[in-house]
C-alpha cells in the first residue's frame, strides 16, 4: 500500500510573523491596554522616617529617665522613712525594756512590801491575841442602870458558880462591856479578863459541859434570875476582830457544807467534819475557799 504525502506549502502560503521589538511602544498606540509604570522607590522619605524614630526614642528615653528619677526619689524617701521608723522602733523598744524593768522592780518591791505588811499584821494579830489570851466574852447579859464593875463582877461570879466553877475577885483582872454599834442595845457583850489562862479554860470547858448535859435547859438569863425576857447566855473566847470575822465565816461554812464542829481555841479557829476525823486549822479566808473547792 502506497502512502500519499501532501506537498509542502509554497512560500506564498507561509507568512512570517515577527514580534515588535519595543512592546511598550507597541502598546502606546492601543487605547484598550493599561499602561505599566515602573515602581518608584521612595528613597527620599527614609531620612525623615529615621529622624522621627530617633526623636521618638529620645522622647521615650527622656520620659523613662524622668520616671526613674521620680521612682528613685520615692525610694529614697521610703528608705529615709524606714530609717526613721527603725530608729523610732528601737527607741520605743528601749523604752519598753526600761519600763518593763521598772514594772518588774516595782512588782518585786510590792511583793516585798506586801510580805512585810503581812508580817506586821501577823505580829499585831499575835500581840492582840496574847493580850486576850486569858479573856472571855459573855453575851446576852441584860444591862442595868448605873451598872458598875462590881455589879458585872458579881454576875460573872454567879455564872461561874452556876456552871460549877468557883471564882474569886482575885481571879479576875478586869471586867467591862463593849460598846455596841446599836445605841439602843441592852445586851452589849461583857468582856472578862482573868488573871490566868487556866481559869479561863475552866470557865469555857464547864460552860460547854453544862450545855451539853442540859440540852433542854441550857444556860440562860432566867436560870440566873436576870431581868427581862429569857435569853440564852453565850460564853466564848475573847477574839480579835480578824479572828471574829474568820470564826463567823467558818461557822457559816460548817453550816452550809455539813461540817459538824467549829470552835476557837487560844484565839485560833478550827473546823472538823465528823467525830474522830482530823481537825482543820483555819488561818485565813483562803483556807475556807480551798475547802470549798475540795468538796
Amino acid at each position: 500500500m502506497l502512502t500519499t504525502r501532501s506537498p509542502p506549502a509554497s512560500d506564498k502560503q507561509i507568512q512570517r510573523i515577527e514580534s515588535e521589538p519595543n512592546i511598550h511602544t507597541a502598546c502606546d498606540g492601543q487605547n484598550n491596554l493599561p499602561q505599566r509604570f515602573k515602581r518608584k522607590h521612595e528613597h527620599d522619605d527614609l531620612p525623615t522616617f529615621m529622624e522621627e524614630m530617633r526623636k521618638m526614642f529620645s522622647d521615650l528615653k527622656a520620659q523613662q529617665d524622668r520616671n526613674i528619677e521620680k521612682l528613685q526619689s520615692t525610694i529614697n524617701e521610703i528608705k529615709q522613712q524606714n530609717i526613721l521608723i527603725t530608729e523610732s522602733m528601737e527607741f520605743m523598744s528601749a523604752k519598753y525594756e526600761e519600763m518593763k524593768e521598772r514594772v518588774e522592780n516595782i512588782e518585786i518591791e510590792r511583793k516585798k512590801n506586801a510580805a512585810y505588811v503581812q508580817l506586821l499584821e501577823d505580829k499585831v494579830e499575835n500581840m492582840e491575841r496574847q493580850s486576850r489570851i486569858a479573856g472571855i466574852e459573855i453575851r446576852n447579859i441584860p444591862t442595868q442602870k448605873l451598872e458598875t464593875k462590881e455589879i458585872l463582877l458579881k454576875k460573872v461570879i454567879d455564872i461561874g458558880k452556876y456552871i460549877g466553877v468557883s471564882l474569886d475577885t482575885r481571879d479576875i483582872r478586869d471586867v467591862f462591856r463593849i460598846k455596841n454599834s446599836r445605841p439602843q442595845s441592852t445586851t452589849n457583850t461583857v468582856v472578862v479578863d482573868f488573871v490566868s489562862v487556866i481559869k479561863k479554860e475552866q470557865i469555857l470547858h464547864s460552860f460547854r459541859q453544862f450545855n451539853k448535859s442540859n440540852q433542854d435547859k441550857r444556860l440562860n438569863t432566867t436560870l440566873l434570875n436576870l431581868d427581862g425576857p429569857s435569853q440564852p447566855i453565850y460564853v466564848s473566847e475573847s477574839l480579835t476582830s480578824k479572828a471574829k470575822r474568820l470564826h463567823y465565816l467558818a461557822r457559816d461554812f460548817a453550816k452550809t457544807n455539813d461540817w459538824s464542829y467549829c470552835w476557837s481555841s487560844h484565839g485560833k479557829i478550827y473546823l472538823k467534819k465528823r467525830e474522830g476525823e482530823r481537825y482543820v486549822l483555819i488561818h485565813s479566808e483562803s483556807d475556807l475557799k480551798k475547802l470549798e473547792t475540795q468538796k
